[in-house]
């Protein structure tokens, strides 16, 4: 069966501001290219650290293989997925919520089917966020953090399969609460963006951190500073060889607020940050956020 990177996004809404979506495989999708897949992914604006996001878009039918069905009930946290065009890799991670707290699982795509959910991280305390990343090489990143004190980053690694991960290593500084973690490769080097609260949890200023992957261990840099008390949440991109940076930098209380976002030049300096406004979620999501994009990418 040939793979598809075709992302397709589904998406439901709950109330006014929060988009409640599935995760799930659309086989056979149309008959001009009937061994494609399609990914359907959930979008979320989730509250501090986790939402309901798992909501049914429709009936099952035999074109549609779910995943996590009963996730909204359970109050799972939201998904990450990947699609690995080459090796035919679907896979996505999400926090389960378990009687002891929330663990990171991850479930493959394979023949039809989702895998039972295989636990990556768990333990004491609640294991949030994660975010799945493909290496150049095939090889699968996990990223994460707990809600500890103070909160930590980690990170951890499998092969293309997913048979075995790693045992985890600190992203984030030991003493600074770190959170909400974004990866991308650039260069062939992992980059992990999250944001560290370094006046204590929940407080500002907040540091908007890129840490690159060295040598078995993390090598911070701070990209920015910002005053937000809501989520921060910095995702890193890489794309057409570039890298940028965006995150929450401002929020209103009514749903908008202002994107932030910076990129790498080709000197290895960190342009001006700029600033765009969005009204609503959808907006920082869809327009606003892909505007950013596309500005990354092709270089205005």
């Amino acid at each position: 069966m040939k793979i598809s990177r075709v992302l397709t996004l589904a998406i439901a809404t709950l109330g006014t501001t929060i988009p409640h979506a599935e995760v799930g495989v659309a086989l056979h999708v149309g008959s001009a290219d009937p061994g494609s897949v399609y990914v359907i992914e959930g979008l979320t604006e989730d509250p501090d650290p986790i939402s309901t996001i798992w909501r049914k878009l429709g009936p099952p039918n035999t074109s549609r293989a779910e995943l996590n069905p009963v996730g909204e009930m359970n109050n799972d946290g939201p998904p990450s997925t990947v699609c690995d065009a080459s090796s035919g890799l679907i896979a996505a991670a999400w926090a389960l919520n378990t009687p002891a707290g929330y663990d990171v699982v991850v479930s493959r795509f394979v023949q039809g089917a989702w895998t039972a959910p295989q636990e990556v991280a768990g333990g004491i305390g609640d294991q949030l966020d994660p975010d799945l990343v493909i290496d150049p090489n095939g090889s699968v990143h996990l990223l994460y953090w707990t809600n500890s004190s103070p909160p930590q980053v980690f990170h951890t690694t499998a092969p293309n399969d997913m048979s075995a991960w790693s045992t985890p290593v600190l992203v984030s500084e030991v003493s600074e609460p770190s959170l909400r973690p974004s990866g991308a490769f650039w260069n062939g080097i992992l980059r992990v963006a999250y944001e560290v609260h370094n006046f204590g949890t929940g407080q500002a200023p907040r540091e908007v951190v890129l840490a690159r992957l060295e040598n078995g261990s993390f090598v911070p840099e701070v990209v920015a500073i910002t005053n937000n008390l809501g989520t921060v949440r910095p995702e890193v991109h890489s794309h057409a060889g570039k890298l940028w940076v965006d995150w929450t930098d401002y929020e209103d209380g009514t749903g908008g607020g202002e994107l932030a976002w910076t990129r790498l030049n080709a000197t290895g300096q960190w342009e001006a940050i700029r600033y765009e406004s969005f009204g609503n979620y959808d907006q920082r999501e869809h327009l606003v956020r892909g505007g950013a994009r596309m500005k990354a990418i092709t270089g205005q």
